[in-house]
């Protein structure tokens, strides 16, 4: 079962590869996800709600 966190900033602290993955998305991403903090609270709802973000870019 997926580790989860209290927020998205412990997930950071805690989870390498959710790090990683954070830092290598855009800025406005990275803002973005930093309003919703409180609700990501694993590598997959990271991955998530960047992917959401990030839909249509490109």
């Amino acid at each position: 079962m997926e580790q989860k966190y209290s927020d998205m900033y412990q997930l950071l602290a805690h989870n390498k590869q959710a790090h990683h993955y954070y830092a290598g998305l855009p800025g406005y991403v990275q803002d973005e996800m930093n309003k919703k903090a409180a609700r990501i609270n694993s590598f997959s709802s990271l991955r998530d709600c960047a992917e959401n973000l990030t839909r249509g870019d490109g």
